[in-house]
């Protein structure tokens, strides 16, 4: 009975070591998804704000030439009223720097639509969540990080918009499958362990539009969709976001 037993809890702590092995595999393969999001959306907010500085530039020029040709046609009128009492001129003020609004206006109401809908997103695919976001207990002593939340479906089932934006960006990272990157304003979500892709980068999509197929776990070789919510660079729990 003894040796029956020592068997056995060597071959749970054989089960954990290899479980822990895999977890940690998969959150090193978790990471790097996760730079690559954050350095697309980095790049993302950097180009808007790059943008919204040349809008105000050009809005600041503009306005700077009507100040001036304002100057000009008040002079030449002074000089047309007044013919032997010479009149002294002001200075001229130039136009006050208006603050950069880092945001276009329709990036900010996609935001606000999208903010709008909290509580009230469908899923993005369908089917039972089998892990959420956040700090999730494995097994004993071995916890893993969860960015979102996975979906078990079933195979090679549809994936769809839970909004509509715009394609971000398409890839793939060996163990996470494909990737689609859809932006809502300053909203994005993430969907990965895809198996096929029908969206490619710079597409406009609406709610509930297919944009790819779910691939397999290569871990519980079950089907799974891997789905996460952020606001720029911050993860938010897609289950507040999502109609329960």
């Amino acid at each position: 009975e003894k040796s029956d037993k020592d068997r056995l809890i060597a071959t749970f702590k054989e089960e954990e070591r290899r479980l822990s092995g895999e977890i940690k595999t998969q959150e090193r393969k978790s990471q790097q998804i996760n730079v690559a999001i954050e350095s697309i959306i980095t790049a993302e907010i950097d180009a808007k704000r790059r943008a919204a500085e040349e809008r105000a530039l050009k809005a600041r020029e503009a306005t700077e030439r009507l100040a001036e040709q304002k100057i000009k046609t008040d002079r030449k009128r002074k000089k047309q009223e007044t013919v032997t009492t010479a009149f002294e001129e002001k200075p001229v003020e130039k136009p006050k720097r208006e603050t950069v609004l880092t945001e276009s206006s329709e990036n900010l109401s996609l935001s606000s639509d999208f903010r709008g809908n909290k509580g009230k997103l469908p899923a993005p695919a369908l089917g039972s969540i089998v892990r959420g976001f956040g700090k999730q207990n494995v097994i004993d002593r071995v916890t893993a990080v969860n960015n979102g939340i996975d979906i078990r479906t079933a195979p090679n089932a549809e994936v769809r918009a839970v909004f509509g934006g715009t394609v971000s960006i398409v890839s793939s990272i060996a163990g996470l499958g494909n990737i689609i990157l859809l932006q809502h304003g300053n909203y994005y979500t993430v969907y990965s362990n895809l198996s096929s892709v029908s969206v490619k980068k710079g597409d406009t999509v609406w709610i509930h539009q297919i944009i790819g197929r779910a691939g397999e776990n290569t871990s519980t070789k079950e089907p799974e969709v891997h789905f996460e919510v952020w606001l720029e660079k911050t993860h938010l729990n897609p289950m507040s976001w999502l109609e329960r």
